[in-house]
């Protein structure tokens, strides 16, 4: 299509246009009533079957394929998508069809696009989601429509025809000014006047020189003021817009910060009058004001911030209209509005603030570029990645797309205080000898490395190498172990990888895209990182260490490896050969029968019984009676790899590749028919009749849900099986799972005996949760009293590092938000078995009732739960909500991490400058007193 002179079109016939709301009808030639358009050729239908629709002519878009909402209104959501290639790639499939006379008409292109857009923009309910309002927005930046007013419009194409009627040379620019004029068209003009052209006569000169004027206006900064003024002019003729009207005023006599707060206010209003109105044509008006509303807004938050003399109170200041701009926008929620805003009102009256309360003031304004990528990425989910598989190019839309808004100048403002903040602290974050912002730290710990940057196309499965520091595109749940884990988005922290990492002292942070650069020199070489306590990064190369200190990273890494792992579990009892229910695990001798995961959450349903689903456990001695009915040398084999494993005879990639073949072998083994037998009778007393209920199969090996080891994720875990033949199936697989390559090198820093392998199971009724999530007894971005919480649509919510709801649940009775939902799917049980994925909301998750059940639940815990099982660390509790009723799947401990020396080497590195004042004085700029 990009070779091809028609591009994704055939031939162009005459269409008769009845009524934008009918689809066109073949005329038979150009005959009254009639207009003409393209076709789409064979391959471009063949591409639309597909997923991609590109070349779209929307006098041959019909309002149930534009809106598309049995499938999530995919079609709408690939048009942003579709016009940013044909933007950024010099018109994509339309390269060379861009000059094609006769592909569209521009006038019905318009009419048609703007009866689109008036239908999609008469849904209040559906706009005010704020992922909803989002893409309508986008969509009228793209869809072609009449975006008030207009005289300059018609001006500029009637200039351009009788231009390319004077010369010839001039037809292939005056069709691209008809279809899109932007900045390209400009300069292309302009050069074009310059070269000389042949067949214009020095009379029409100034008819050129007009049409340059008229373009320059256009889309010049006064020519923006003007759009302002003729959507101002068009509204009035729909009634007018009282409250709108007053901020619409003098424009361009006001300074650039007066201007920024007026357009902040300008787009706040807008947004709430578009999310409360079914006045269609009036909403398409409101949102082409809003877009030219925010070039205005940025471009004068650039000048107004570009002063490096303003004072931090100033720039905080300063802050604030671009974080209301940034709502208006749609980048932002409400809710992260709020939270980002609080933080900078309570500092706005003082002279001076804690050094602590400047920096988190400073982090919550940093944190909406990260917030509002993830909002992009839930609005064009699908879309996006299928782009970005078609045409690589595409996978930059997010990071274009927050380029061009108010968010740029915001983050710029944000990285001077965040560096000035954590200047201040000592503890900045460095990134091959740069001072950075942007960086989250989640995980404590150091290590060397090799760095490598994954590509999308990398993940699926991620080969990585134990020695390696992975870049990620995004968080991924089925990781093997690395050396450090750098994240492009922040996922949530206590997902399954970001807890493995946290017990083996793996360092992990979240780096935004915009920091990449500083990555890229240094990628296939050898670093070192360090994440500390506080959150601070470093990143540098090893070679530029000091003198010693790298030995000795390099020992307390080995050192910090053998810590790691925990004592070694009891010997199982394999006499117990029957199920049993969780009344009849024993407390104190349950660890020998069965795993912890099952010991604890029988002392869980002892202390809340309504909120633990009914579980019958199937113990060690059952997975050794299933393998000895059917290979009598299993377990054999078994103790003798593990024998040569731990004595040095049998390298680990050996030994991993045996077990991978050991559990092969035993997922092809059918349940013993006097196994299966009594497992049925079980369930049936359990549950009831097969087929009336459903259940999730869990492995419960004594290796994992220790103190020192929660095994997170690395098993197998089969949802919702319905049926005695499926059950059966879930079974042997879950006993199987230990045995994967990927759970055998997460153990690899305390080689187990072969009894650490045999696995009992853990069989839970299912519970169709509507959101779920994962609570832990700290707050794990300070390890101050409090509990964090991560939260999802759905079931098995929060373990697999999905941008889950993540919140702060602090000692003093506050919520601090760490980010709003943004995952676009969540999981929901299956009628038939299983799950399946379902469009999930953008934003809170969890009400105020449910936030203070969980501190009741969490306080209940930590009171009443045995000794022996709350350790020495936090309490990390899975839980899910169904019709308001909380409901408890696991509890097991966490213990501090052990990469909480790093501080002690960033120290050593003299990478820590000693800290500033308590104090910071607001009336002084980040420069003064650097």
């Amino acid at each position: 299509m990009k070779a091809r002179r028609r591009g994704p079109y055939s031939k162009r016939p005459w269409w008769f246009i009845d009524s934008p709301d009918r689809p066109p009808r073949p005329a038979p030639g150009r005959v009254p009533g009639s207009v003409q358009h393209c076709d789409y050729s064979d391959e471009r239908a063949r591409l639309a079957a597909l997923g991609w629709h590109v070349g779209t002519i929307f006098a041959a878009l019909e309002w149930p394929e534009f809106w598309d909402e049995e499938h999530h209104h995919a079609r709408l959501r690939e048009l942003p998508l579709e016009r940013f290639l044909i933007d950024t790639d010099d018109g994509w499939v339309l390269r060379r069809a861009q000059t094609l006379r006769g592909r569209v008409q521009i006038e019905i292109e318009e009419r048609y696009g703007q009866s689109l857009l008036s239908r999609l923009l008469s849904r209040p309910r559906w706009l005010a989601t704020s992922s909803n309002y989002l893409l309508a927005r986008e969509c009228v930046r793209v869809v072609p429509h009449h975006a008030g007013g207009g005289d300059r419009t018609r001006t500029i194409r009637r200039l351009s025809s009788e231009l390319a009627e004077h010369d010839p040379s001039f037809f292939d620019l005056r069709v691209r000014i008809h279809s899109s004029p932007g900045r390209r068209e400009v300069d292309d003009t302009r050069a074009w006047i310059a070269a000389g052209p042949t067949g214009l006569s020095r009379e029409h000169l100034p008819l050129a020189r007009a049409l340059l004027d008229e373009l320059d206006r256009l889309l010049s900064p006064s020519g923006r003021f003007e759009r302002l003024e003729q959507c101002r002019e068009a509204l009035a003729q729909h009634g007018g817009i009282p409250e709108l009207d007053p901020l619409l005023l003098e424009l361009p006599a006001l300074d650039p910060i007066a201007l920024l707060e007026r357009m902040a206010s300008v787009l706040r209003c807008c947004r709430t009058l578009v999310c409360t109105s079914e006045h269609g044509p009036r909403n398409v008006l409101l949102l082409s004001l809003s877009l030219q509303a925010e070039e205005i807004a940025r471009i004068a938050a650039q000048e107004a911030s570009s002063d490096h003399a303003l004072s931090r109170g100033l720039l905080l200041a300063q802050c604030e209209p671009m974080v209301t701009a940034g709502y208006g926008a749609g980048w932002l929620s409400a809710g992260e509005m709020q939270a980002i805003l609080g933080p900078v009102h309570a500092l706005r009256s003082d002279a001076s603030a804690r050094t602590e309360d400047y920096l988190s003031a400073a982090r919550g304004l940093e944190r909406a570029g990260l917030w509002a990528a993830g909002a992009v990425r839930h609005a064009f989910a699908e879309p996006l990645v299928r782009y970005t598989a078609l045409e690589p190019k595409a996978g930059r839309f997010v990071d274009e797309l927050l380029r061009s808004s108010i968010l740029l100048p915001l983050a710029h403002v944000a990285q001077r205080l965040v560096c000035d903040a954590r200047r201040h602290r000592g503890q900045p974050h460095v990134v091959a000898g740069h001072e950075v912002s942007g960086l989250v730290g989640l995980s404590p710990g150091v290590a060397t490395g090799r760095l490598r940057l994954l590509g999308e196309h990398d993940l699926h499965p991620a080969r990585v190498s134990a020695d390696e520091i992975v870049v990620l595109p995004r968080t991924v749940a089925d990781l093997h172990p690395v050396a450090g884990l750098l994240s492009c988005d922040e996922g949530n922290v206590l997902s399954h990888l970001h807890l493995l990492a946290r017990e083996r002292g793996i360092p992990s942070a979240c780096v935004p895209r915009t920091q990449l650069r500083h990555l890229e020199p240094l990628e296939g070489k050898a670093v070192w990182l360090a994440v500390s306590d506080e959150g601070q990064v470093v990143l540098a190369d090893p070679q530029t260490l000091p003198h010693g200190v790298r030995e000795g990273i390099e020992v307390a890494g080995s050192i910090r490896r053998v810590e790691s792992g925990p004592g070694l579990a009891p010997v199982p009892d394999l006499t117990f050969t029957e199920p049993l229910s969780l009344a009849q695990v024993d407390p104190e001798s349950g660890l020998r029968v069965v795993g912890r995961k099952t010991v604890n959450l029988a002392a869980l349903a002892r202390i809340c019984p309504r909120s633990v689903p009914e579980a019958i456990a199937l113990p060690f001695g059952m997975f050794v009676a299933q393998v000895a009915a059917s290979d009598d040398m299993f377990m054999t084999r078994l103790e003798q790899l593990v024998r040569e494993h731990r004595s040095g005879r049998l390298a680990s990639h050996h030994f991993y590749d045996e077990l991978e073949q050991l559990g092969r072998q035993l997922g092809r083994l059918g349940l013993a028919p006097s196994m299966q037998d009594a497992i049925a009778a079980s369930l049936r007393r359990a549950f009831g009749e097969p087929g009336s209920y459903g259940v999730f199969v869990r492995s419960d090996t004594g290796y994992e849900d220790r103190p020192g080891c929660t095994g997170a994720g690395l098993n197998t875990t089969v949802p919702h099986a319905v049926g005695l033949e499926a059950i059966a199936a879930a079974i042997v697989e879950v006993w199987a799972s230990p045995f994967r390559r990927r759970a055998a090198a997460w153990r690899s820093h305390a080689p187990p005996r072969a009894s650490a392998l045999v696995s009992a199971v853990l069989i839970m009724r299912t519970v169709p949760s509507d959101k779920s999530g994962v609570l832990v007894t700290t707050d794990m971005f300070t390890g101050d009293p409090g509990l964090t919480v991560a939260t999802s649509w759905g079931v098995g919510g929060g373990v697999l590092g999905e941008a889950a709801e993540t919140l702060r649940l602090r000692a003093d009775g506050s919520d601090l938000l760490v980010s709003e939902a943004q995952a676009a799917f969540g999981r929901e049980i299956a009628a038939d078995g299983g799950t399946r994925w379902s469009p999930a909301a953008m934003g809170p998750v969890l009400t105020a009732k449910e936030r203070t059940v969980l501190r009741e639940l969490a306080a209940q815990l930590q009171r009443e739960l045995p000794p022996s099982l709350v350790g020495e660390g936090a309490l990390d509790v899975e839980f899910g909500f169904c019709n308001e009723q909380l409901m408890l799947f696991q509890v097991r401990s966490l213990r501090p991490s052990v990469g909480r020396g790093a501080r002690g080497w960033i120290e050593r590195l003299q990478l820590r400058s000693p800290a500033g004042p308590a104090r910071i004085d607001l009336r002084c700029s980040p420069h003064e007193d650097a």
